[in-house]
């Protein structure tokens, strides 16, 4: 669902109406087997507002969720632009697809979605390419109006100027900018480094003083007509079923309007929602809550019944002892090389299974009626949301009304849509607009964890201290596990980096994987094999520093050794530049003052 350089300026081509004022509820969008002419009359790419007073709104494509892409990514569009930052407010661009003319999902405007840290690289083309492109309509416009050609003219703080003087304001363009057409040759042009006036600046976002007021920014504080709040019990058990429930009570408690069981998810297949559960839809919060609390359930435990941290653990300390893992990267001859090492040295580490823990609790508002579905929450992944919703739904995903609102964190846990597919699913079964709400308990109880690992790391040493062999055997749950379409060689892949540090650095390589059993949901935390891996050998690094007695920041440096780019083929890449990294290192030790006396 990547868009091309080339298919962006197509969609400008189809009625340049970017510039029209973008709506606050996702349109109903073009499908394919419309004619030319009424996708040039539907506005294909609502990135910015540009009201009469001359007011620039910018619906950021990227879920914020307190990365500030919010204003980094109006930054890009508006440094190409021309545009006045001081006029600026922002907002969430509704979730925009459509099909294209081979009947497949496409982004209307730009990819929408936050994970991974790609927001900026991602955009950093194709949102400046937009702003110039949106410049050229102005431009255009105005030249126009002036019956001059665009060469003469030229655009500062939102405004055209001729080359008397004479200044037109965006806002008083828009209307003729939109009925241009690109020249079919058309290519935007780029400001060179040295011409920038916005990126590489300081900008607060607008969003700031709403945040510190109190003012309804979050999916918590989003409202809807005749919204009906569910809490659900979830199964305590990996993959529990309910057995039977007494809900008499539940039901009982005045302003409860129905509760409904959730069956477990297919235990064959990636994750719906998270669990079976049930759920008790209420007039209010409270209400809700003291219904549930009055639930009487019994649980079939499931197959994970007997799982704990302490079973895991050993199953991880036993892989590790003994042979059988998954050779995933094998450089040089390291089995001689060890054998043939002055000294090796040999650590263990561990790195629990840890909850993302966002202080916002998962939240979802979904309305389901006879022909389509609204959903209104904190996303990261709203294509995810979509999917999730056309399987339970069986409507068409183009036809969706999806609002992503500012998360209060994320950090990959919302790019799982199980509290979209709950709230979903209650909507369709009660036939009612649903707010579902988790309380923090549920949240620490229930969620996709980062994955449990544990380490052993041996090097073997020369006798000048140099690191002449490395091997790196992991253990730990799998991130991948019930993931569709991968295969169990593959499994490795979200867990341990085959070019990660110091591969393609030390000559003999031993990288080894052994995939833990777990009936526990794993997920992206923070990052993916990143978090957990650079601790692991970030401290062996300090480890060996001490035991041959060496600086630790030398002995990096003295690793890392002449400038040179590495072949980086997984998240991160495509190089990993080793000059850069002596780089990081030799600036933060001399802002940290470095081997000072102390």
């Amino acid at each position: 669902m990547n868009l091309t350089r080339r298919g962006l300026i197509t969609y400008f081509t189809y009625g340049s109406a970017l510039l029209m004022a973008a709506p606050l509820t996702a349109p109903r969008l073009a499908h394919a087997g419309e004619n030319k002419q009424s996708r040039e009359q539907a506005p294909l790419t609502p990135l910015i507002k540009i009201s009469d007073d001359n007011q620039i709104t910018f619906f950021y494509p990227s879920p914020e969720m307190g990365q500030g892409t919010d204003i980094s990514l109006a930054m890009l569009f508006m440094e190409e632009l021309g545009g006045d930052m001081s006029t600026l407010s922002v907002e969430p661009l509704p979730y925009l697809i459509m099909r294209d003319d081979e009947g497949n999902i496409a982004f209307r405007a730009v990819p929408q979605g936050a994970g991974g840290s790609t927001s900026i690289p991602r955009n950093w083309p194709l949102l400046r390419e937009a702003g110039a492109t949106t410049q050229q309509l102005l431009l255009q416009a105005a030249a126009e109006h002036w019956s001059k050609p665009v060469a003469s003219l030229t655009v500062a703080d939102s405004h055209v100027i001729d080359d008397s003087g004479r200044k037109l304001p965006f806002g008083t363009l828009t209307e003729l900018a939109a009925k241009q057409s690109l020249p079919e040759d058309f290519t935007p042009s780029l400001k060179s480094k040295d011409e920038w006036n916005v990126i590489g600046r300081s900008y607060k976002s607008p969003q700031l003083h709403k945040i510190v007021t109190g003012q309804p920014l979050y999916g918590m504080d989003m409202d809807y007509p005749g919204a009906k709040v569910a809490l659900l019990a979830r199964s305590p058990y990996f993959d529990g079923e309910v057995s039977k429930v007494n809900m008499e009570k539940a039901k009982a408690v005045s302003g409860v309007l129905g509760v409904y069981v959730l069956p477990r998810p297919d235990m064959d297949k990636m994750y719906t929602y998270l669990a079976a559960a049930v759920a008790v839809v209420a007039e209010d919060f409270w209400t809700a809550k003291k219904a549930r609390d009055l639930l009487d359930i019994t649980w079939d435990k499931g197959p994970h019944h007997d799982e704990s941290t302490a079973a895991v653990e050993k199953q991880c300390d036993d892989m590790l002892s003994g042979g059988g893992g998954q050779i995933v990267r094998q450089d040089g001859q390291y089995a001689a090389a060890i054998n043939s090492a002055d000294r090796v040295i040999e650590h263990n580490y561990q790195v629990p299974m840890v909850s993302h823990a966002q202080l916002e609790p998962q939240n979802c508002i979904a309305h389901v009626t006879e022909d389509n579905c609204t959903i209104i929450g904190p996303m990261q992944s709203p294509s995810g949301a979509s999917r999730v919703a056309a399987d339970i739904t069986g409507f068409d995903r183009v036809d969706m009304d999806i609002r992503y609102t500012r998360l209060g964190g994320g950090f990959g846990r919302r790019l799982s849509r199980d509290h979209v597919a709950e709230a979903v699913t209650v909507s369709k079964m009660s036939g009612l607009p649903i707010k579902l709400i988790w309380t923090r308990e549920d949240d620490l109880c229930h969620d996709f964890y980062r994955p449990m690992s544990h380490h052993r790391l041996t090097a073997g040493i020369d006798a000048d201290g140099q690191v002449v062999a490395w091997s790196h055997k992991l253990a730990g749950t799998p991130k991948y596990y019930r993931r569709d379409n991968v295969k169990p060689e593959d499994m490795f892949q979200a867990d341990m980096y085959i070019d990660d540090f110091p591969a393609g650095i030390v000559p003999n390589l031993h990288y080894e994987y052994c995939k833990a059993s777990s009936g526990a949901p794993q997920g992206s935390w923070r990052a993916p094999a990143h978090t957990a891996n650079c601790f692991a050998v970030q401290s062996f690094l300090n480890d060996i520093a001490r035991e041959t007695n060496q600086d630790p920041v030398a002995l990096r440096l003295a690793m890392l050794s002449e400038p040179r780019e590495l072949d980086y083929g997984q998240h991160g890449g495509p190089v990993f530049d080793t000059g850069r990294m002596s780089g990081v290192i030799r600036a933060v030790a001399e802002l940290a003052d470095w081997g000072r006396s102390t």
